[in-house]
């Protein structure tokens, strides 16, 4: 699946600036998240990527359940988090990725401008499986 955005150079900045604003509150969720998750950590000794194997693998039955019956609600919430905290931080690495490549973009058409005269005012941003090539 490919998906092409064409965008007014001129607005580019603008694009950019509300890619940081979005990166710069995902960061604050991802901080959020890893102060709940230590919280579980310290209550039950574990850490959360050996919890999360562990939990897999109860739910597959393939290890017994590894946590005090009373730990069932805890446990839950521990897992949701932990996969939130995943999709947070690769939304955070692709928008980091987006608007390196789009400040790369707006960089060079500020120094080649003087050297050509674009025929065209547009920036072409294709996406595809997760990556980003820009035009």
């Amino acid at each position: 699946m490919s998906i092409t955005i064409t965008i007014d150079k001129k607005k580019l900045p603008k694009y950019i600036e509300t890619l940081q604003s979005r990166l710069k509150s995902i960061q604050k969720e991802i901080e959020a998240f890893k102060k709940e998750l230590k919280k579980y950590e310290e209550k039950y000794k574990l850490t959360t990527s050996k919890f999360v194997k562990l939990y897999e693998k109860a739910m597959k039955a393939q290890v017994k359940w590894f946590l005090p019956p009373q730990a069932d609600i805890d446990s839950i919430d521990w897992y949701a988090q932990a996969l939130k905290l995943k999709e947070l931080k690769e939304e955070a690495s692709y928008l980091k990725e987006l608007i390196n490549k789009l400040k790369q973009k707006l960089t060079k058409e500020a120094t080649t401008k003087n050297e050509t005269k674009r025929i065209n005012n547009n920036t072409t941003l294709q996406i595809q499986n997760n990556t980003s090539k820009i035009n």
